[in-house]
């Protein structure tokens, strides 16, 4: 569970607004997830965060998760 955690607080972290910088995009999240998966995150973990990330994304833009396969 920690190691779900773990990603779920850091791009909550990158997306959201915080007193000593803004928020960053979604994409760069992704990426900084993306490059530290096997050193700071679990790479299996990081890889299916990223993966629902972005069907997720897919979903709120009206696209069909099935046509796309």
């Amino acid at each position: 569970m920690s190691r779900v955690l773990s990603i779920i607080d850091s791009y909550d972290a990158i997306t959201n607004d915080r007193p000593y910088r803004k928020a960053m995009t979604v994409d760069y999240a992704l990426e900084e997830i993306a490059k530290s998966a096997g050193s700071q995150f679990d790479p299996l973990i990081a890889r299916l965060f990223i993966e629902m990330i972005n069907n997720q994304i897919l979903i709120a833009n009206g696209e069909n998760l099935l046509d796309s396969k």
